[in-house]
């Protein structure tokens, strides 16, 4: 099975993992100690029961930015900017990901985000951003200032909400990934 996005189409490991997307109520346990069927004659209907597991995992999605990650993060990213915008004048092939909080701190970044935080947040799909090639070749450990003026240009709607925010935090990734969740409910329904 493969996904055609973007007129290409998706590789089959990249397809698993957005099957995992797409179906995450196995991937969650939404009440401690309870059950689907406990969750569900407590929501009353099943539908809403995957629905709240979807959004729920969503939240909390974190993926390392290997190469199939990266591809898994462009392709989510990209769906989730296709729904925002509305507009498929862009291609997806032309974008790359970024993360916001750097993949390894610095002393700057460190002022911010403790070890400990840095390790839970820097791979949280919140933390990712889309951005044209070459914008982010030179940004790498630069501080949130220097990054939001480049996201506040870009063809990136998702992207420029970024830069509506005076420093990036964990509130900040939480915040964007709980927004991104509620957005990817419209982008992958469930059955």
């Amino acid at each position: 099975m493969a996904f055609r996005h973007f007129g290409s189409v998706v590789p089959k490991t990249i397809a698993k993992r957005i099957l995992n997307i797409e179906y995450m109520a196995d991937r969650i346990d939404f009440i401690r100690g309870g059950s689907f069927d406990t969750l569900a004659r407590f929501a009353g209907d099943p539908d809403t029961v995957f629905f709240i597991q979807f959004r729920a995992d969503f939240e909390v999605f974190r993926q390392p930015c290997t190469t199939k990650g990266k591809q898994l993060m462009r392709y989510v990213l990209c769906s989730l900017e296709r729904q925002h915008s509305q507009q498929d004048s862009w291609h997806a092939t032309e974008s790359t990901i970024e993360h916001i909080l750097p993949d390894s701190l610095d002393e700057a970044w460190s002022e911010t985000f403790s070890e400990e935080e840095h390790a839970r947040y820097v791979d949280r799909l919140g933390n990712y951003a889309l951005l044209e090639q070459g914008k982010n070749k030179d940004l790498g450990q630069k501080p949130f200032t220097v990054k939001k003026a480049i996201f506040g240009i870009s063809q990136y709607g998702l992207t420029r909400d970024v830069a509506a925010c005076d420093e990036w935090s964990k509130d900040n990734i939480a915040q964007r990934q709980r927004k991104l969740a509620r957005l990817a409910l419209t982008v992958w329904r469930l059955p």
